[in-house]
This record gives structure tokens, C-alpha cells and sequence, in this order.
């Protein structure tokens, strides 16, 4: 007899718990939970509204009091002595981006590369061509088979992206599942459109040009009918002048 509380326990293909994922516990018992990670994986937290603490594989409430959720945090766990690297080179952190440009990287592991994908702000986005020449990521990585052609690469409309901060995740996975991250946060500038085709009016013949160090400012450019002064800056990782200011 007695009031019972039900208990879920979160599972997914990186790992899960032994036994049931519902459980139904007298209020006011204990409840320990074992989980299993699979293949590749090693459990690193759980996030529980029942309290309760980890201890090794096992994750113990005290005292279950109502209805809850247990859901374990599974990492990939590379195989020590193993390398899987990701870097994300651009967007550059901090930087701010506009119109077309380039989103590259490299990635390595000892058990090759099976693919990178591209996350922006928190969402998969799509997969990047991977495979292309890097004879300085060879240089570094001369152990790791086919590390010369480690490189990832693909056009980027940043016009497609709303004003302000954004972040792109580059996401490495190697052929055994394992996956490892490079993150760089950036901000994003823009005209009235995402694209200004060849249609589209580009009027300089009014504008104000002037220089200051790396920059040039030009103000009262006319572009597709609506007046901007337009900022840009010497970029090292793109070799050219990119805008970096709307007005």
C-alpha cells in the first residue's frame, strides 16, 4: 500500500541504464541506477529532477518524492594513445562576418575520418566536403595516415544568418563513432538582403572614401537603392579586405 512515483530513465544509442527506463517507486524509498555506455563511450554526468548523486556507473536518489527524470550524459572515450583532433580556423572567434566566405578547418584521427559535420548555433546544418590537401596538418601529424588530406572546406553565405553573435561547430567524427568538437563563436553584419544579384544597383559614384591603418571606410554607398556606410578590414586568414561594418 502506499503512494508510488514513476520514474523514467533516459536512454540513447551512446549508452543507457540496466534494466526498465520507467520504474515505479514507493515515495519516500531509494532508487540506484546502473547505466551501461556503449561501444566508444564513457558515462561523464547525470542530470536528474529526482536529486540524487553519481558514484562510478551508479547514479543513487536517496529519497524519491514525486514523479522524475533521470537522463545520463554519455562522452565519446577515445582509445588512449589514440589522436582525434578537430579545428575549426574559420569564421575566426570574435571576428564579424559578411556576405560570402569561407568555412575551413582540418581534422585528424589515428583511425581516419570518417566525416565532419557543421553545427550552427546548436543545430546540424550539413555535412562538409572533407579531404583536402593540408601538407602543415601532415607535417604536424606525420603518425596519422592520410593526415596530408585533412582538410575540410566550403562557401558560407553569412547573409543567410541574422545580425549579431552567432557560433559554427565543427564536429569530427573518426570511423569508430567517437566525434570531437571545435567551436568559435563570431558575429555576423548585413545589408537589407542576403544576396545582391547582378540586377541589383551598386552606385560608389557618391561615396566617401577614406583610410586608417588596416581599414577602409566608405560612407554614402549606394547599394540596391538604400545608402550605407560600409567598414572593412584587412583579414590575414582570408589574404583580402572583408566588411566588417554595417551602418
Amino acid at each position: 500500500s502506499g503512494a508510488y512515483a514513476e520514474v523514467r530513465v533516459a536512454s540513447s544509442a551512446k549508452g543507457a541504464a540496466e534494466g526498465h527506463t520507467t520504474r515505479m517507486v514507493k515515495t519516500g524509498a531509494s532508487l540506484t541506477v546502473n547505466f551501461a555506455p556503449a561501444s566508444g563511450f564513457a558515462l561523464s554526468s547525470v542530470e536528474s529532477s529526482c536529486g540524487g548523486g553519481l558514484q562510478g556507473s551508479a547514479f543513487t536518489v536517496n529519497q524519491v518524492t514525486s514523479d522524475c527524470l533521470i537522463e545520463p550524459v554519455f562522452e565519446p572515450s577515445v582509445t588512449p594513445g589514440d589522436t582525434l583532433r578537430v579545428s575549426l580556423e574559420e569564421p575566426v572567434r570574435g571576428n564579424t562576418y559578411s556576405g560570402i566566405g569561407n568555412l575551413r578547418g582540418w581534422a585528424v584521427a589515428t583511425v581516419g575520418v570518417d566525416r565532419v559535420e557543421i553545427w550552427i548555433d546548436g543545430a546540424y546544418a550539413f555535412d562538409a566536403p572533407y579531404g583536402g590537401e593540408r601538407g602543415d596538418v601532415g607535417d604536424v601529424f606525420p603518425d596519422i595516415n592520410d593526415s596530408v588530406n585533412s582538410g575540410f572546406s566550403t562557401a558560407w553565405n553569412y547573409n543567410l544568418m541574422d545580425l549579431g553573435e552567432h557560433t559554427i561547430t565543427a564536429r569530427g567524427y573518426n570511423t569508430q563513432g567517437q566525434y570531437a568538437e571545435s567551436r568559435k563563436t563570431f558575429f555576423v553584419t548585413r545589408f537589407h538582403k542576403p544576396y545582391l544579384g547582378a540586377d541589383d544597383e551598386v552606385d560608389l559614384s557618391g561615396a566617401q572614401c577614406s583610410v586608417s591603418d588596416s581599414q577602409i571606410s566608405l560612407g554614402d554607398a549606394v547599394m540596391d537603392g538604400q545608402v550605407y556606410d560600409i567598414l572593412l578590414d584587412w583579414r590575414t586568414a582570408a589574404q583580402d579586405f572583408q566588411i566588417i561594418e554595417i551602418r
